[in-house]
């Protein structure tokens, strides 16, 4: 009987070759990874670089705008604005560099895309609008004045050290005196907590809870008024279901529009509320 199976020696053989084999292959394992560990602690620590450039940057532009006395201060009505120059300061410059250099040189640039100004990109035209953070006197309503300063934190990156500064150089009048004496008594004063206290001393309605505001919110006056009061309420409170929000809207909506939004079985709250205005101009409700 013949049979086809290889000698010992020669299995062994195999089996040797291939632990060999298997061997320089776990090698290789181990310097990508190191390799990539590397790469790793390298981009975090360029991370923190430019969180530091970042932070003095906000520093350099606060003091360029008060040396040309672009901030109001005196009560008046205009409104400071806080926007990219086109003139850049050496360190702008530099920081934007570094981050060309990366582009052109092909390398992973993960986490640097929000640093990245869009005329940055090749082909690109658009430029980074300007975001202003109005005056605050204490005489409005703060909720509109909290999310344009929440908008100017977002677009510009604005670090958590930074806010109150700039939230105090926009404020005016009795917002500036009350203000100052919060940061006189709480020196560890947070940007979450200002705006808990904004609302609670400024707000026309002295209700804590949003929730329980958006339940008692109800159209007293013309549609886009009711619209325009729902949206500031509901900016404020986290996110929840649509079928949440567009059951609110609909129940505070005057009787002669609710039923007919209610026909028009509306999906959104969006749709709510064209349908709502749609109804007013057609019926002259």
């Amino acid at each position: 009987m013949v049979t086809n199976e290889a000698p010992p020696q020669t299995r062994l053989q195999t089996m040797l070759d291939l632990q060999t084999k298997l061997e320089s292959h776990e090698e290789r394992f181990v310097e990508f990874y190191d390799s990539l560990t590397g790469m790793r602690n390298t981009m975090d620590s360029l991370g923190k670089w430019m969180q530091a450039m970042d932070a003095k940057m906000a520093d350099l532009t606060i003091q360029n705008q008060t040396k040309e006395g672009k901030l109001n201060t005196e009560g008046t009505t205009s409104s400071p604005e806080f926007s990219q120059s086109n003139e850049e300061s050496p360190e702008m410059n530099t920081h934007h560099k570094l981050i060309d250099s990366n582009i052109k040189g092909g390398g992973d640039n993960m986490g640097l895309d929000s640093h990245i100004r869009p005329n940055h990109f090749a082909g690109s035209v658009m430029a980074m609008p300007k975001v202003k953070i109005p005056v605050f006197n204490g005489v409005e309503d703060p909720r509109s004045w909290l999310t344009q300063a929440e908008l100017y934190f977002r677009v510009h990156k604005t670090q958590p050290t930074m806010k109150l500064t700039l939230a105090q150089m926009c404020m005016t009048g009795i917002a500036l005196t009350w203000f100052s004496r919060l940061m006189r008594d709480d020196p560890l004063l947070s940007w979450e907590t200002l705006t808990a206290k904004m609302q609670q001393r400024f707000s026309e309605r002295r209700v804590q809870n949003a929730y329980e505001e958006l339940s008692t919110l109800h159209q007293v006056g013309t549609v886009s008024e009711y619209i325009e009061a729902f949206e500031m309420v509901t900016a404020f409170i986290p996110k929840t279901t649509e079928d949440q929000f567009l059951g609110f809207f609909i129940g505070g909506l005057k009787e002669p529009i609710r039923p007919w939004v209610r026909t028009l079985k509306p999906q959104t709250c969006d749709d709510a509320m064209e349908f709502a205005r749609d109804i007013k101009l057609s019926c002259g409700l």
